[in-house]
């Protein structure tokens, strides 16, 4: 049972179409699991949709149509066939993710962070922004840290503990500034998550202090 979901603001965003990719693709990939999320966000679309009926027609260029079929044929494009995904991306990712792999989790590229700890890359604005695979070995623990932004964080499979709440698969974690955690895999299953990061995070243990200087996640 799903029980930690997006906030409103979250939620109300991802419907206008004002998050960053990397946090549209977690909000995303949540309400593919959590059909109380998604049945919000398909009442909030409904409500635009309602209010740009009532606005006055813009002027559009002379190319406008040409250019929007572009797009379109470019997302076709990038999108994988779905009769080649296979079972395994199926068992583990929700649909939304499914392009950033190709349809393979073959393609992931995971990349150690620590004995216990690794990570693969799916979105980078070349900026601090971005979208990554994290896995946790079962019964292990993330470094005690802190946020210089927001962060997301959707449960795929196992499930973590920090001092306030635990959470499964299909919750998502939204982080801050004001919190100082070191969330921890439960015994079992490695603990996989999609996160969406606007900043590294900051380690705040002392060993994690001095890390700071050389691991950036």
């Amino acid at each position: 049972m799903i029980t930690h979901r997006p906030s409103s603001e979250l939620i109300l965003g991802y419907a206008a179409g004002s998050l960053a990719e990397p946090a549209a693709l977690v909000v995303a990939a949540h309400a593919a699991l959590c059909p109380e999320t998604a049945a919000e966000i398909r009442r909030l679309e409904g409500l635009g949709g309602s209010l740009l009926g009532t606005l006055d027609p813009a002027s559009l260029r002379a190319d406008a149509l040409e250019r929007t079929l572009a797009m379109l044929d470019q997302d076709a494009a990038a999108a994988p066939d779905i009769a080649a995904v296979t079972a395994e991306t199926r068992a583990l990712l929700p649909s939304p993710v499914w392009p950033y792999v190709k349809g393979d989790l073959r393609h992931l590229e995971w990349r150690r962070r620590g004995p216990q700890i690794e990570t693969a890359a799916l979105i980078g604005d070349g900026k601090a922004q971005r979208a990554f695979l994290l896995r946790v070995k079962g019964g292990h623990a993330v470094p005690r840290h802190t946020h210089r932004g927001t962060e997301l964080t959707l449960v795929l499979q196992g499930a973590f503990c920090d001092a306030a709440n635990c959470f499964a698969p299909g919750d998502i974690q939204v982080a801050d500034p004001t919190i100082d955690h070191q969330p921890v895999a439960q015994r079992g299953k490695d603990c996989i998550c999609l996160v969406a990061l606007e900043a590294p995070i900051w380690f705040t243990g002392p060993i994690g202090r001095l890390a700071n200087h050389f691991v950036k996640l």
